[in-house]
């Protein structure tokens, strides 16, 4: 007995791939698909005949089956476009509604007719796909309580996604990405092991109670305090963050390295996001595209970098100042690695050479 609703019966002859699953998930087959055996949506029958709807004609007879209790489902509302690009206008969805938290959205591109959707008003959905046809204009963040599917790379801009509780980033053979923005979550965690925290690719173990955890991932380079990082980041912040002896394993992918030695990567840690420490017991696989450090105390904020290549002094102030004819400068530094002393320039305004 199953306690539940069915709806979308696909039969198929073959094994689909990774991408077809995920381009079918949230939306209604035409019925012609190759390979399509045969096709039930479960909204369309006479009597106890339930039609397939591909040219098979594989009908089916329904038993032991209330009468009348087909009803159109909500299993997904699916982008259609077929007004504008307006995500808030009811006639640009399969169910004539705006998706809400209950709703698994589909965003799709349709060859005949729909524009791609922009994003506004920051949505609230249950899963949502990002399907390999649509494109869309992300102009706001979103919160996301299920899954949410990559069927292409997703740049999200300078955008901030919120993953729920449950909420999961499925990238697969895709990435998502960003400018100045993030994905995030904010979640308890206690006693775990080799978590990937929402699919974000910080994967935490610890046997401590952390409490409620922030868990932040950025696409930007960090410059400030090294040389360049990766275009990858992530601000970890739980509750309870001492006396961890937790490990991390940070991921990345091979084009995020930003024309960095892949083989001379090292983690950076920060309690600041601005002076960077180079973590020494830092083991790197190449293959798996992983940085992993054990018997961490706390966490904070992590990133990747050249070990050879951090700036040599780290800068917390500088200021000049005019005292009579003279000039009077002013620094002071918050890290120094191999530095020997400083030496200070000086040009006339209209002269080409320093001296």
């Amino acid at each position: 007995y199953f306690p539940g609703s069915i709806d979308e019966v696909r039969i198929w002859h073959r094994s689909l791939s990774e991408t077809e699953l995920r381009d079918g998930m949230f939306r209604n087959l035409a019925g012609n698909e190759p390979d399509l055996v045969a096709y039930y949506r479960f909204d369309q029958s006479n009597g106890t005949t339930l039609y397939d709807l591909t040219s098979n004609n594989r009908h089916g007879t329904m038993q032991n089956m209330v009468a009348g209790a087909l009803e159109t489902s909500s299993a997904f509302n699916t982008w259609i476009g077929e007004v504008s690009t307006d995500w808030s206008v009811s006639r640009n969805w399969s169910r004539n509604s705006v998706p809400g938290s209950t709703d698994n959205v589909g965003l799709y591109k349709w060859t005949t007719i729909g524009n791609d959707p922009s994003i506004t008003g920051t949505p609230t959905v249950n899963h949502i796909l990002f399907s390999a046809s649509s494109s869309p204009v992300i102009t706001s963040g979103m919160t996301v309580l299920g899954n949410m599917i990559l069927g292409k790379n997703t740049n999200i801009n300078s955008q901030q996604f919120f993953l729920w509780t449950d909420g999961y980033l499925v990238e697969g053979n895709y990435r998502l990405s960003a400018t100045t923005g993030r994905i995030y979550t904010s979640r308890p965690l206690n006693n775990i092991s080799n978590l990937n925290v929402a699919g974000l690719g910080a994967i935490i173990t610890t046997n401590v109670n952390l409490g409620n955890t922030e868990v932040s991932r950025f696409h930007a380079e960090i410059t400030q305090g090294l040389q360049k990082s990766v275009l990858r980041s992530y601000y970890i912040q739980p509750s309870t963050n001492t006396g961890l002896n937790a490990t991390l394993t940070f991921t990345y992918h091979g084009d995020e390295l930003n024309g960095l030695n892949e083989n001379n990567l090292k983690l950076f840690k920060s309690v600041n996001g601005t002076v960077w420490t180079k973590q020494n017991l830092t083991t790197v696989n190449t293959v798996l595209n992983t940085a992993t450090i054990e018997y961490l105390d706390g966490f904070s904020y992590w990133t990747l970098a050249d070990q050879d290549d951090p700036l040599p002094v780290e800068l917390s102030l500088f200021n000049a100042s005019v005292s009579g004819k003279s000039v009077l400068l002013a620094w002071r530094t918050e890290t120094e690695v191999s530095n020997y002393g400083f030496d200070v320039e000086r040009k006339e305004m209209n002269d080409s050479e320093w001296m």
